[in-house]
């Protein structure tokens, strides 16, 4: 929302602005922001902490970083979650316009994997974009591991926030699920394309990179068509590549101290205590029933 390898490439330019990185590896550790913890213990699936990844989307996300940036040894982590939080919630409700958002019930059950298509799509788009090549790019970009001397200020700033313990033992634990996770999924040599083919559940169609779920539309809406913002009924025409441009801008000054952070919400890019939160008052379209594994799609520079 969007997903890794968007919010890696994101933040790695927005890293290029701003002087006083001294641990591009820890900032760029923060750039999945709350995550991680959705793949805590994968392949195992223990879901003990897996609900922390909700959690951080809605709930304290302003509180929780600028507890964040109090800690001066964790700057650079600040930094990078930073950038997480502006990529989130200036571009989730784009993704969300067009892939529409399944809520478990009946009446959003078209809906069931469009999300993960449509982040799985913009990734193989930036992966091309950026010219980065290899089988496993993404798995690649995030595996990382939190240095033993952030330990005690993480946990602080967990334990403060949202009173959990060894979020730093947890974190790296759930980095190593994540990374075992996209490492499985980008499926290089089609396999996993191939033996769930048979499989009819859309968002296990949508996760690999190997497959296509989205088809031919405007994925980056470079044709400025409207799309009604999910959670206000507002119509906007941005692109993606200008919500992206909009992100840098905001990610930067707010890193720089010149734009206020707020408490927004990840998921709809509104203030925490909006009552609009609560539902969406617009849904997207549904995606075509064709277009599910329709085209073969490989993560390298030649996508």
């Amino acid at each position: 929302m969007p997903d890794a390898a968007m919010h890696w490439i994101f933040g790695r330019k927005v890293m290029e602005e701003i002087p006083w990185i001294r641990s591009p590896e820890v900032f760029s550790f923060a750039l999945t922001g709350g995550d991680d913890w959705a793949l805590y213990g994968f392949p195992l699936l223990r879901k003990s902490r897996n609900g922390r990844a909700e959690e951080m989307h809605t709930r304290k996300t302003g509180l929780f970083l600028r507890t964040l940036e109090a800690e001066t040894e964790l700057r650079d982590y600040w930094a990078g979650f930073v950038c997480h939080y502006v990529l989130d919630s200036l571009c989730h409700p784009y993704i969300s316009a067009h892939a529409g958002v399944y809520d478990g019930t009946e009446e959003t059950r078209m809906y069931r994997g469009g999300h993960t298509a449509w982040e799985r799509a913009l990734d193989r788009w930036i992966l091309r974009e950026e010219g980065i090549p290899g089988r496993h790019p993404v798995s690649d970009m995030v595996r990382s591991r939190l240095p033993e001397a952030f330990r005690e200020p993480l946990d602080r700033v967990y334990r403060k926030v949202y009173g959990w313990e060894n979020a730093w033992r947890d974190l790296n634990r759930a980095r190593q699920g994540l990374t075992f996770f996209l490492w499985c999924v980008e499926d290089p040599h089609h396999i996993l394309r191939t033996l769930t083919e048979p499989m009819t559940h859309p968002t296990l169609r949508a996760l690999l990179y190997s497959r296509d779920a989205v088809g031919d539309r405007d994925l980056l809406n470079l044709s400025h068509g409207a799309w009604i913002h999910p959670w206000t009924g507002e119509e906007h025409r941005e692109s993606f590549p200008e919500l992206m441009e909009m992100s840098l801008r905001t990610a930067r000054e707010m890193i720089l101290g010149r734009e206020e952070i707020g408490n927004r919400s990840y998921l709809t890019g509104l203030e925490i205590g909006d009552r609009r939160n609560e539902h969406p008052m617009r849904q997207g379209k549904s995606l075509p029933e064709e277009a599910a594994g329709s085209q073969e799609v490989r993560i390298s520079g030649n996508v």
